[in-house]
C-alpha cells in the first residue's frame, strides 16, 4: 500500500493506523496519489480531496513519488 510514498517511518505508520479505518485507506492512498500530481518536485503541498474530506501534507520526492508528512481525516485545520 501507498506505493508512492518514498519515506515512512514506523511513528507516522502507527499513527495513520490510529486515524484511518481499514475502510478509509484506499481513499488515503488516493488523495495522496493525487496531491503527488498536483505537487511540483521539492514542494511541499496540502491537499484536500473535496469528496473524501480527507487531508494530506506531502514533499514532492523527485517526478512520481513523495513523503507523507501528515495526513487526517475531518475539518481539523492544522
Amino acid at each position: 500500500m501507498l506505493h508512492l510514498i518514498k519515506k515512512f517511518t514506523i511513528h507516522f505508520n502507527e499513527r495513520m493506523i490510529q486515524r484511518f479505518s481499514q475502510e478509509d485507506l484506499p481513499l488515503l492512498e488516493k488523495t495522496i496519489e493525487k496531491a503527488i500530481t498536483k505537487a511540483v518536485p521539492g514542494e511541499k503541498l496540502k491537499y484536500t480531496h473535496p469528496l473524501y474530506g480527507i487531508t494530506v501534507v506531502i514533499q514532492k520526492l523527485g517526478l512520481n513519488g513523495g513523503e507523507l508528512i501528515t495526513c487526517w481525516k475531518g475539518s481539523a485545520n492544522v
